[in-house]
């Protein structure tokens, strides 16, 4: 096969790829919106939710987002799981994107950088991120951990970290979010 066609076969491929990343994520959309049905009260829709701190303000004001959690991930199919898993991947990106253009904030772009390459997975696609992040969702008590954690948690089961390690980081997930 001469260049040409090789690059003409990748770009086809991309393309098949796009389309079926639209379909998919236009299916989760539609979807999504039937997990937590209009009849669910309003203490089941914060059961969906936790608070997570995000910082504190040069004023003095600390600085919180309600995000989702075990009890909304389980509720989830496996294809709405990966277009969830394909957002906050994208997301990653998207705000490295904005931290290069702010030049200003360089320091700030590496450690994002940094962040993103040791939580960076290579070989696993998101159904296999999604199971590991059931199998994180398996001990009830790791149910109010928001999904962010749990997508941070994983990587560094995959790449090895000892079961001490896992217990530890586990066990300071729950006493933060468990509350």
């Amino acid at each position: 096969m001469n260049k040409k066609n090789y690059l003409q076969s990748i770009d086809k491929e991309i393309k098949m790829i796009s389309r079926f990343t639209i379909i998919v994520s236009l299916f989760s959309l539609l979807t999504f919106f039937s997990v937590i049905t209009p009849s669910s009260s309003a203490a089941e829709e914060d059961k969906y939710h936790t608070y997570i701190y995000i910082g504190t303000t040069d004023k003095g004001i600390d600085l919180y987002k309600s995000v989702k959690n075990g009890f909304f991930w389980n509720k989830l199919n496996p294809e709405q799981k990966a277009c969830i898993l394909l957002g906050i991947r994208n997301g990653e990106y998207l705000i490295l994107l904005k931290a290069f253009g702010a030049k200003a904030l360089s320091e700030v772009t590496g450690a994002i950088l940094n962040s993103i390459s040791l939580d960076e997975i290579v070989g696993f696609n998101l159904y296999d991120l999604s199971n590991q992040i059931d199998m994180f969702y398996q001990d009830s008590a790791n149910q109010k951990i928001p999904l962010i954690e749990a997508y941070r948690y994983v990587p560094k089961r995959i790449k090895g970290a000892t079961p001490q390690e896992l217990d530890n980081l586990a066990a300071n997930l729950r006493k933060k979010y468990n509350q």
